[in-house]
């Protein structure tokens, strides 16, 4: 099977022209999908979680976050001084220009 689908976890590094021999330690963008429907209590530990997670992350790293319920928000949280939000409908696939 896919290994995409196998493991939690996966790592991509993008491909430039010497990249792999200029980047002592590569940036990595780390996404959470963080089902909204839970129970409440779960959710607090999850919030938890996930910031001690993140916090312990590389400050080169990239953070991102999707939460889903009824629609789908998706958090760009590699800035330290703003965080951008992109709210789509849960309820249908978004168009190309919702995406961007």
């Amino acid at each position: 099977t896919c290994r995409e689908l196998r493991d939690a976890v996966v790592e991509y590094a993008e491909a430039t022209p010497g990249s792999f021999q200029m980047a002592q330690t590569p940036t990595r963008t780390h996404v959470f999908v963080i089902d909204a429907t839970i129970r409440p209590k779960d959710m607090q530990e999850l919030q938890e979680a996930v910031a001690q997670a993140a916090a312990a992350l590389p400050p080169s790293d990239s953070v991102g976050l999707v939460v889903f319920d009824g629609v789908i928000r998706v958090y760009d949280m590699s800035r330290s001084d703003v965080a951008s939000a992109q709210v789509l409908a849960g309820y249908k696939s978004p168009a190309a220009h919702e995406l961007i």
